[in-house]
């Protein structure tokens, strides 16, 4: 079969050796090839021995790729010790507080509030005098005195919108029993030493026309007389004696209890 050979820029040919020394009498050269193609007759005149190479060799020549054997793989190297960490850097200093700020300006004033409610009028509140110390005895439904009275008495004003004035006596205190004539019945004797508390009141009003004086100082005890007398300048005898109120309970831990009240009386002190 005939071969063609390609000549792709440096055709390289591989001679076989006779002897240790090439039997070619020289290189190949364009003459050397007719028509661009090597024959056997080509061959012969130059007493070459020529081994065609497949294309793939060929082309392995041509690229370098034909090269020998790979050469084992080399081992790996030491690899290097690691460098130490280097010591953390010390703290920095601590900066200066900075100056205070200038004071910023005052804000708007708020809006006005709502106006409040309207306070009652002072025609209708009342004033408050006392406690005053005071004693005195207690009389029994049959006229007789019973017990010995010690007491606070208070003073409530209470001022009318027609000019008049309601007064009302708080009175809160103890008793102890006299011989003699129980308070609520006359057919019951009572001895002397008998103990108990009690407290009441006495309301009564004051027509229009009284001149009082809420800033005088009623004497030490201020009794009923001397309250009217140093508040509105006029003793009790003035005060409307057709509308007033009483009402006065008594109590004791064994010997019963006793109310006297301007719309009756109810129970009694016994022995």
């Amino acid at each position: 079969m005939k071969k063609t050979i390609m000549v792709f820029g440096v055709l390289v040919l591989v001679l076989a050796v006779s002897g240790g020394a090439f039997a070619a009498k020289g290189l190949l050269t364009g003459a050397d090839i007719k028509n661009g193609s090597l024959t056997g007759a080509d061959i012969k005149t130059h007493s070459l021995s020529v081994r065609l190479f497949s294309g793939a060799t060929l082309t392995a020549i041509r690229n370098g790729t034909n090269g020998g054997p790979a050469g084992a793989t080399g081992a790996n190297g030491t690899k290097g010790d690691t460098g130490a960490t280097g010591a953390a850097g010390s703290a920095g200093t601590k900066g200066n507080t900075g100056a205070q700020g200038a004071q910023g300006p005052a804000g708007p004033a708020g809006s006005q509030g709502s106006k409040g409610d309207k306070g009652d009028s002072g025609a209708t509140n009342p004033l408050v005098f006392g406690p005053y110390a005071s004693g005195s005895t207690d009389s029994s439904v049959c006229g007789n005195d019973w017990a010995t009275d010690t007491y606070t008495r208070t003073y409530i004003v209470a001022p009318g919108s027609d000019g008049s004035f309601e007064v009302t006596e708080l009175y809160n205190g103890s008793f102890v029993t006299l011989a003699g004539l129980s308070p609520g019945s006359c057919s019951v004797t009572l001895p002397a030493g008998i103990t108990g508390k009690f407290y009441g009141n006495y309301a009564v009003k004051v027509p229009a026309g009284a001149d009082f004086n809420f800033t005088a100082t009623c004497a030490s005890g201020c009794t009923t007389s001397q309250f009217f007398t140093t508040f509105f300048g006029k003793d009790s005898s003035f005060i409307d004696t057709a509308i007033y109120g009483w009402q006065f309970h008594y109590a004791t831990t064994g010997n019963g209890s006793w109310d006297n009240t301007d719309h009756g009386n109810s129970g009694n002190i016994t022995p």
